[in-house]
C-alpha cells in the first residue's frame, strides 16, 4: 500500500508477503500522511531499500498500536519500521519481532529535523531477536530526540554495535527498560559525544548480554540511578522463530517488579514495573476473566492460564506462568530426555545429565557417570507413550495459531 498526504485509518488488518522491488515500504509505505495504525500485522515483507515492513517519511503523525511487525526484511535500514522526518509518532503496545535490515533491525528512528525533542514515543513495547548487520539490532536512532519508557529489548544482535540500541546525533531518555540477551556487539552504544550530554539512562536492567552492555561513549559513569543486573524472570521466552508462543509478563518474583522510576507508577498505583508489562501507559485488562490482568497473567486469552494455575508438564503450555521449559519438571536447567534432552529423571534436580562425561567425580574406576546419577546405563531412547502425547498437543497447539 502506498499512501500519499492527508489521513489514514488501518485496523485489525493484515499486510503480508509483499516485495518492494527498487525502493522502500515492503508492506506500506506512508508519504506525508496522518497515519494510525492499530490491531495490524505486518509479516513477510521485503524491501530493496528502507523499510522492510512499513516505510514513514514526512508524516505529520504517526501512531502505532497494538500491532505486531514480524519477519520483515530491508536491504538498507528499518526492518520492522523506518520513519524519517515525523512531527509526532506515538509507538505502544507492539510486537517487533524477526525483522532483518543492514541498520535498525526492528526499528530506525530518524526524525529528520522535522521534530522537536521528546515527539518520539515509544512504550510498553516489546522488540525481540532483531537482526541487523551494521548496527542497531533492535533499534537506531538519530534525530532531535526519542522517549523510550517500560520497552523490553529482548535477543537482537548486531554485528558493528548496539545489538539492542544504536543511538547518534541526539539524545534519548531511556528509563524502566528491560534489556537481555543481546550478542554480536554492546547492546546499548552511544556514537557521539553530543549524543551522551542530553541522554538520560536510569531505572533500566541489563542482563545477559554476551558482548556487553555498554559501547561507544557510553559508561557506566554515565548511568542514572536504578541500572540493575538480574534476570527478569520472564514468563516465556525460547529462543526460537515462534515469537507468538513468547511472553515477557514478569514472573512472581522477578526483582523487576516495582524496580521501576519511583516517580512512574503503574496503573494500579504502585511503583512502575520495568519493562513493557509497566509504567503510567499500560492498559490493564483481564481479557479471558480469569481474575488476572495482563500485566501478570502470561496468555490472558485462556482463563486456564494464570500465576496460581496447576502446571501440567510436557504438554507446551505454560500454565503456572513460572519461567523455564515446559519439559524440565524438576528445575535443574535440563529437559527430559523423553522431549530431546538429557536428564533421565526429571522428577529429581540432583540428576541433571546423565548423558555427560565423568568429570573427575569419585565414583568407581572406569564409571564415566556423573556422580549423583542414578540411572549410569540409561541411554537415549525413543518417545514414550506420555511423550508422544505432549509432542502432539504442541504440534496442535502451534498448528491452530
Amino acid at each position: 500500500m502506498y499512501h500519499y498526504y492527508g489521513a489514514l485509518s488501518l485496523r485489525d488488518s493484515v499486510v503480508a508477503d509483499n516485495v518492494c522491488e527498487e525502493r522502500g515500504g515492503g508492506g506500506l509505505f506512508l508519504y506525508y500522511a496522518t497515519a494510525t495504525l492499530e490491531g495490524v500485522r505486518v509479516e513477510g515483507n521485503e524491501a530493496a531499500d528502507v523499510g522492510g515492513g512499513v516505510d514513514a517519511r514526512g508524516c505529520y503523525s504517526l501512531t502505532l498500536r497494538d500491532s505486531e511487525l514480524l519477519r520483515n526484511v530491508s536491504g538498507h535500514s528499518g526492518g520492522g519500521l523506518r520513519v524519517n522526518g515525523a512531527v509526532a509518532v506515538s509507538v505502544h503496545g507492539s510486537l517487533f519481532a524477526g525483522n532483518e535490515a543492514l541498520y535498525g533491525g526492528g526499528l530506525y528512528v530518524d526524525e529528520g529535523g522535522w521534530a522537536s525533542a521528546g515527539s518520539a514515543v515509544f512504550t510498553n513495547n516489546v522488540v525481540q531477536q532483531n537482526t541487523a548487520l551494521a548496527g542497531g539490532g533492535a533499534v537506531m536512532s538519530r534525530g532531535a530526540g526519542a522517549q523510550w519508557t517500560n520497552n523490553s529489548f529482548v535477543g537482537g544482535s548486531a554485528t558493528e554495535g548496539g545489538a539492542a540500541l544504536y543511538l547518534f546525533e541526539h539524545p534519548v531518555d531511556f528509563r524502566n527498560n528491560a534489556v537481555v540477551g543481546h550478542d554480536g556487539s554492546a547492546a546499548l552504544l552511544v556514537y557521539d559525544a553530543l549524543s551522551l550530554e542530553g541522554s538520560r539512562f536510569a531505572w533500566s536492567d541489563l542482563y545477559g548480554n554476551s558482548a556487553g552492555d555498554l559501547g561507544g561513549e557510553l559508561s557506566a559513569a554515565a548511568l542514572a540511578e536504578g541500572e540493575l543486573a538480574e534476570d527478569p524472570r520472564f514468563a516465556t521466552w525460547t529462543a526460537d522463530a515462534v515469537y507468538e508462543d513468547d511472553s515477557f509478563v514478569l514472573a512472581q518474583g522477578s526483582p523487576l517488579i516495582d524496580a521501576g522510576d519511583p516517580e512512574l507508577a503503574d496503573p494500579d498505583g504502585s511503583r512502575s514495573d520495568i519493562g513493557a508489562w509497566g509504567g503510567p501507559a499500560l492498559v490493564l485488562e483481564d481479557s479471558d476473566g480469569d481474575g488476572f490482568d495482563n500485566s501478570r497473567d502470561c496468555d490472558d486469552a485462556d482463563p486456564t492460564v494464570h500465576p496460581e494455575a496447576q502446571e501440567s508438564w510436557y504438554d507446551g503450555v505454560n500454565q503456572d506462568c513460572a519461567p523455564g521449559s515446559d519439559y524440565d519438571a524438576d528445575g535443574d536447567g535440563v529437559e527430559a530426555v523423553d522431549f530431546g534432552g538429557a536428564d533421565c529423571d526429571d522428577a529429581d534436580a540432583a540428576v541433571v545429565d546423565c548423558l555427560a562425561e565423568d568429570s573427575g567425580d569419585s565414583d568407581a574406576p572406569g564409571d564415566d557417570t556423573p556422580e549423583g546419577c542414578g540411572c549410569s546405563a540409561r541411554t537415549a531412547r525413543a518417545p514414550s507413550a506420555m511423550a508422544l502425547v505432549g509432542l502432539l498437543l504442541l504440534g496442535m497447539r502451534r498448528r491452530g495459531r
